[in-house]
């Protein structure tokens, strides 16, 4: 089965847009799209030119916000989508298993396999998917919830992220990450089941 199969089996593709690419075009093979490619080249832009406001995300500065503004650019939701990578759910196992972050990795197998009770390989497999897939819609949630725009979004979410790369904390302290993988853990086992109810047809 494909991913992009087991989405509809789920029946979770109305939560949010998903789009199905090839793996090699950004090398990430899941990811909460909520920025235009456009949106981000001026957001970074504004970064070069003012690195003394990189620190800053906090206040959300006004400048930044202004400059943004003035580039024209709408910051409206009309961006957001869930970018899956094309593959099938072996293959996405695959990719889940060879993770560099160690520490996500790890934490990834301790989430799925204390959300569910795992009778097989196949199962394991799907409930990796389908930690993969809500992980996703979690973030999608967590960004609805936040009742901020895109650019707004992206100024706070930035700050965490960067103390992360900077080497403070993990990657699943990060607010959102923290939010999504509750989110996954929460609604696994109940979706594992529509994949259990399906596999069963099948074998009868």
């Amino acid at each position: 089965m494909t991913v992009k199969e087991l989405v509809n089996l789920l029946n979770v593709q109305d939560v949010a847009p998903f789009k199905f690419c090839d793996y090699k075009h950004d090398g990430e093979f899941a990811k909460f799209v909520y920025i235009s490619d456009g949106e981000y080249k001026d957001l970074i832009e504004v970064f070069d030119q003012r690195p003394d406001y990189i620190n800053k995300y906090d206040m959300l500065d006004e400048y930044i916000i202004d400059y943004m503004n003035l580039k024209g650019q709408s910051y409206g939701n009309d961006n957001i989508e869930i970018r899956f990578a094309d593959v099938t759910v072996d293959e996405l196992f695959i990719l889940i298993k060879n993770i560099s972050d160690v520490d996500r990795r790890k934490i990834i197998f301790k989430i799925v396999r204390n959300s569910c009770c795992l009778l097989n390989e196949d199962e394991t497999k799907y409930a990796f998917a389908i930690f993969t897939i809500l992980h996703e819609i979690g973030h999608n949630i967590y960004f609805s919830k936040s009742n901020k725009n895109v650019l707004e979004y992206c100024l706070w979410e930035s700050n965490f992220r960067k103390k992360f790369k900077n080497g403070v904390g993990m990657y699943s302290e990060i607010p959102s990450e923290e939010w999504a993988d509750e989110y996954a853990s929460k609604n696994l086992d109940k979706n594992l089941d529509k994949v259990r109810e399906y596999l069963s047809i099948l074998v009868k």
